[in-house]
């Protein structure tokens, strides 16, 4: 876990010999705070370090990246205040990408819910050793990629001599075959999972902790560092109870037979989606995001999602191509071609409209009542999202209420969840399952309109 500490030791400038006295304090709700005591290259506020080196008083390197004194005390012994954006123990970077893994221990909200809190009707996706200790509850094994990938859960005890506590606490480790820097674990590994997490059990997620061995980095014990990274992680969720969990989870861990193939779907599938990953899975993991935003946030996602994946031109390339060669020749000039060669650059691609269309169907083979309401939801999506788009008048489809865009987005949301669930081979079946028990408390099907747009006012 990321709990808050403090320590003394020392900190410079690369390639400095000047080090100055300074406090470090650390809280994972406020982020870094740096002292420094009688550092005249550190009395300027507003000045800005992409990077400090720093030492405790027992030898543990530090790497602060992204400083900025924040205040300035000048005396017969200055103080100076700073603040810094990543704070790393156990080696010294010029930079963040300069900091490289092969091996990884990650956390984050929702990870142990997501392993535990799984379908009652069937096994834990956990395997415990029979000579385990009583506090190793279990632990589920998985690969992608050529990255071995241990989900392993422990209860941690605490008290004292008349009371006793023990609260489970969920990690991922990973190893890979060669080092990787921080940056490309984080992009391509810790946010893939995190957004499982989000997706998997229906609730918002943020990092706990962070670490890893450094390739190379080695204490003055002559063993390696535990390198461990500090930062505000964002969005930052508050530990949420176990109950808020229940009847919300549509992919928790052994939801499926072979929880190794669900964990190399999901990168594949994260891969495929590429930068669009990133709105959707931060769209359903701000809970505090606007309905309207969310609405709108989750139909440009559909839009990509479903070229990404289900394109379907109505022309081959190769003809669209020719035809548009033989269109534009036939014009009396440059400026109506200029006119004329944007438009037809698009004019071989599917609508909005049959996108959305397209994915409700595929979503109905998992659960059939999207059929008695796809048109209505259809038109409503398309219609307000041009609307708001090009203010233009208001048709019957178009919603106007905080309710109406809320619903629309909920039910959107939901055609998407099935969609994502059948890429990652799930059955039909399955999936109509994962649903009705993901939406046991917020079912939006039942409240869509069969002849209108939601909540229209």
């Amino acid at each position: 876990m990321s709990e808050p500490f403090e320590e003394d030791g020392y900190v410079w400038e690369p390639g400095s010999d000047e080090r100055a006295v300074a406090h470090l304090r650390f809280d994972p709700d406020h982020g870094t705070d740096l002292t420094l005591i009688n550092a005249p290259w550190a009395l300027e506020v507003g000045k800005p370090w992409d990077v400090l080196y720093g030492e405790s008083l027992w030898g543990q390197p530090w790497s602060l990246f992204d400083v900025r004194c924040r205040s300035s005390q000048r005396a017969a012994n200055s103080r100076s205040g700073c603040e810094a954006e990543t704070f790393v123990t156990g080696v010294h970077a010029d930079k963040e990408a300069d900091i490289a893994f092969t091996d990884l221990a990650f956390g984050c909200y929702g990870m142990r819910e997501w392993l535990t809190q799984g379908r009652r009707d069937r096994e834990s996706a956990l395997t415990r050793p029979a000579d385990a200790r009583d506090d190793f509850w279990g632990m589920c094994q998985a690969s992608a990629e050529g990255v071995e990938l241990l989900f392993h859960v422990n209860a941690i005890k605490s008290g004292d001599w008349y009371r006793q506590h023990f609260e489970a606490t969920a990690v991922l480790q990973l190893k890979s075959p060669t080092p990787l820097s921080l940056t490309q674990w984080l992009e391509r590994w810790v946010t893939p999972i995190q957004d499982l997490m989000v997706f998997g059990m229906r609730q918002p997620s943020s990092t706990i902790s962070l670490s890893g061995i450094h390739a190379g980095a080695v204490g003055p014990n002559g063993l390696p560092f535990d390198v461990k990274v500090h930062a505000l992680w964002h969005p930052r969720v508050p530990d949420l109870s176990w109950a808020v969990y229940q009847g919300r989870a549509i992919l928790p861990a052994n939801a499926v037979d072979d929880i190794g193939e669900l964990i190399a779907q999901w990168f594949a599938l994260h891969r495929k989606l590429g930068n669009a990953a990133q709105l959707f899975f931060g769209t359903i993991n701000d809970r505090d995001l606007p309905a309207l935003n969310r609405m709108l946030n989750l139909l440009a996602f559909a839009e990509t999602y479903h070229r990404r994946r289900f394109d379907e031109p109505p022309l081959a390339e190769a003809e669209h191509d020719a035809l548009s060669k033989q269109m534009l020749a036939g014009l009396p000039s440059q400026r109506e071609c200029d006119v004329y060669a944007g438009r037809l650059l698009h004019a071989n691609a599917q609508s909005q409209r049959q996108r959305v269309r397209w994915l409700i169907t595929r979503a109905a083979s998992a659960d059939s009542r999207l059929e008695e309401v796809k048109r209505a939801l259809v038109d409503s999506l398309i219609e307000t999202r041009n609307h708001l788009t090009h203010f233009d008048a208001p048709n019957e489809w178009v919603a106007n209420t905080f309710y109406g865009y809320a619903l629309l987005a909920a039910a959107l949301e939901f055609v998407l969840e099935a969609n994502i669930l059948l890429d990652l081979g799930l059955t039909e079946e399955q999936v109509q399952h994962g649903l009705a028990q993901g939406h046991g408390w917020d079912d939006p099907i039942p409240q869509l309109p069969a002849n209108g747009a939601p909540g229209r006012a």
